[in-house]
């Protein structure tokens, strides 16, 4: 994980760091609308954390190939 420093300016946020060559970082950014979908910060940031929960614990699945010594036909 990074140090982040965010800065809020206006209304505004951004993080600030510094990474080492090879290093990755992701951001994501979001919106909302207060007279649509979320009607204020406690509903925004149920959705982050929400989100959050989803990128922490990914959904995983495997598919594998037939045997193909197993008769899959019905009888």
């Amino acid at each position: 994980y990074f140090s982040v420093k965010v800065c809020i300016a206006h209304l505004h946020a951004i993080g600030v760091t510094s990474l080492k060559v090879g290093e990755h970082w992701t951001y994501y950014a979001g919106s909302a609308w207060s007279k649509y979908d979320v009607r204020n910060q406690v509903e925004w940031q149920a959705r982050i954390n929400t989100v959050l929960q989803a990128l922490r614990s990914p959904l995983e699945t495997m598919v594998t190939k037939p045997d193909s010594t197993t008769d899959t036909t019905q009888k």
